[in-house]
């Protein structure tokens, strides 16, 4: 993402982590190993059982580091653009109206030639 700041351009974050369709996977996928986990800990397998709970529990990590991740590249991506927003001109925010068109004549008789 190029973003055009004070003569010079933003290249801090040319890529935009989106947690949102990654994040849901990984919670489901943490969600069931967890589930597993229980169902290997009520027939007594502990060991099954503390290696799926270690895998959910680093997964459910792992999905929250790049969440916070993400926050901060949005906040840092607000404030550029509140920034920038700032140092615009405030006649450039505003579109100038644009005139009314022009309306033809009508003509009444409809062989009329045009003037």
């Amino acid at each position: 993402m190029w973003i055009y700041i004070l003569g010079r351009y933003e290249t801090r974050y040319r890529r935009k982590l989106n947690m949102l369709e990654p994040g849901t996977r990984m919670l489901k996928l943490s969600a069931i190993l967890a589930a597993a986990a229980g169902l290997c800990a009520l027939f007594k397998w502990t060991l099954a059982a503390r290696l799926l709970a270690l895998a959910a529990g680093l997964i459910a990590d792992i999905l929250l580091l790049l969440v916070a991740v993400e926050l901060h590249q949005d906040k840092v991506l607000n404030e550029i653009a509140a920034q920038e927003a700032l140092d615009m001109p405030r006649d450039s925010l505003y579109r100038e109206a644009s005139p009314a068109p022009h309306r033809a004549k009508k003509r009444r008789n409809p062989h009329e030639q045009p003037d």
